[in-house]
């Protein structure tokens, strides 16, 4: 078991902090690009929201896979593969050509971004002491919160 504060406790707590920032920072940073996008791509109101919609609908949905898949086949492997998946997502959002490719890969994107919110408090009660879980788990949120609020300022900065 890994005990809070240590070299250990340190390293893994990054990783997962880290992990969460990037997580919610890619599902919200077009959320300002969204008028932009929208003038690019010629889409109504409607239409252009559904890049923020179906990202998370399907990360949510994810929860739902990746939850008992880490039961079954790990919890490292799900998270290590899905952080993988999700920047090489992000990188090809960059050269969507069409509105429908965009909203294929934001839902996919959406769906690889679960891996980690879906399994990572489990893996924390796996290998920490209980009062390394409390204090890593206070932290893993606040990663959490703090992705999201950057994600709209770097979405909104790049507009």
């Amino acid at each position: 078991m890994i005990e809070a504060k240590t070299r250990a406790w340190w390293r893994a707590t990054a990783a997962l902090c880290l992990g969460s920032f990037l997580v919610f920072i890619n599902l919200y940073v077009p959320q300002p690009l969204l008028p932009g996008l929208k003038e690019a791509y010629g889409v109504s109101t409607l239409g252009v929201s559904l890049l923020m919609s179906v990202s998370t609908l399907s990360l949510a949905l994810a929860l739902l896979v990746f939850g008992p898949l880490s039961d079954a086949i790990g919890r490292e492997g799900i998270m290590r593969i899905t952080l993988l998946l999700a920047g090489g997502l992000s990188l090809a959002l960059a050269f969507a050509p069409t509105f429908e490719s965009l909203l294929f890969l934001r839902l996919l994107q959406g769906f690889v971004l679960g891996g980690l919110p879906a399994v990572a408090i489990a893996w924390m009660g796996d290998e920490f002491d209980k009062t390394a879980l409390l204090s890593a788990v206070g932290l893993y949120i606040g990663a959490n919160s703090l992705g999201g609020i950057s994600g709209r300022i770097v979405g909104g900065g790049a507009a």
